[in-house]
């Protein structure tokens, strides 16, 4: 198994080269790796559970001769009410993003590193078609809304940081935990 870091790395035997920096990765990332796996069950278990607690699945079902929109809305079926999930549910849905943002940060960062050179190659080529594309359809950034609404620039640039600030805090751990996982994927053990 460990003889796969050895051996040149192509489609057809990544997954023993996954497996082996999987086996060989220091004993804190394979921790975390573990917790972050737990985290996902855990929450896709505590969210099930949670939903099930939420919508019972006693639906009543209308005969088979009344199957008109007003027969089924007459029943109840189909009403789309609010319903406040318990803290279980609530807590797993953070869990489960936190533990999926990780594993996917850790898949990406391995892929990253193993394949390197077609990663790039592939970044360079979506770069390179997109502005193709703003090149030859003759499309550009209008930011004359820009001049007017804004005095200087540095105001401007100011207020976009602000915009991403709170954008990443709301999505602090998401973004924190693929990080983290890209981290560990990427770095050779």
């Amino acid at each position: 198994m460990f003889g796969a870091e050895l051996e040149p790395l192509r489609f057809a035997n990544v997954h023993r080269h996954f497996a082996s920096h999987c086996v060989v990765m220091p004993r804190w990332h394979r921790l975390l790796m573990i917790v972050a796996l737990l985290l996902v069950i855990g929450g896709v278990v505590g969210w099930g559970w949670a939903r099930s607690k939420a919508f019972p699945s006693s639906v009543s079902v209308p005969p088979a001769g009344s199957g008109s929109a007003t027969a089924l809305s007459e029943q109840g079926v189909g009403d789309q009410r609010e319903v406040e999930l318990p803290l279980v549910g609530k807590v797993s849905v953070h869990a489960l993003k936190i533990g999926a943002s990780v594993v996917g940060g850790f898949i990406v960062g391995w892929l990253l590193r193993a394949f390197i050179k077609l990663m790039l190659l592939v970044v360079l080529a979506i770069v390179l078609m997109v502005l193709g594309v703003l090149y030859f359809t003759g499309h550009n950034l209008d930011l004359s809304g820009v001049r007017e609404h804004y005095p200087t620039a540095l105001v401007w640039l100011s207020d976009q940081g602000v915009q991403a600030l709170k954008t990443l805090w709301h999505q602090f751990p998401s973004t924190g935990g693929g990080a983290v996982g890209a981290f560990l994927g990427f770095r050779r053990g």
